[in-house]
């Protein structure tokens, strides 16, 4: 098995905050999205996609959402960075499920998890049924960022 060499990962604070609102928006159901930018891993994009299972231990992106949204992004010749889902009230890692429905081993799986009030953010590079968690850089400015 080959092992894929994932650049370092940057997010923009402002995207930090879309997502941690997006986790926090909803009464206890897992949400998902996904994140782009370029090559060398400067997030630029933010997906946020209807979780259409409505549960809080599990997600399904609305297929024709994340459709159009990977469609978005050779349109725009941008990478698929990262995918990201909540954990309302489970585990601040990847769940086996996390683990056997992961299809994108190319991109990262950022997991939001609850504790108590405050919403934790990780990064995790999970390839062949495993995951390591990595870390990554919070940038501050919005400079030529876009939603």
């Amino acid at each position: 098995m080959t092992v894929i060499d994932l650049p370092p990962l940057a997010i923009p604070i402002w995207f930090m905050r879309k997502m941690r609102l997006h986790a926090a928006g909803t009464s206890g159901e897992e949400v998902c999205g996904l994140l782009a930018g370029t090559p060398a891993g400067m997030v630029s994009r933010c997906y946020p996609v209807e979780n259409i299972l409505h549960r809080a231990d599990r997600f399904l992106m609305e297929p024709k959402a994340q459709f159009k949204v990977l469609m978005d992004l050779e349109r725009r010749n941008l990478r698929l960075l990262a995918i990201y889902h909540s954990h309302p009230d489970g585990p601040a890692h990847p769940s086996e499920t996390d683990l056997q429905e992961f299809y994108y081993p190319e991109a990262y799986s950022i997991i939001w998890s609850r504790s108590g009030a405050q919403w934790i953010c990780r990064v995790f590079a999970m390839q062949a049924a495993s995951f390591r968690e990595v870390a990554f850089r919070k940038i501050a400015t919005r400079q030529s960022i876009t939603e």
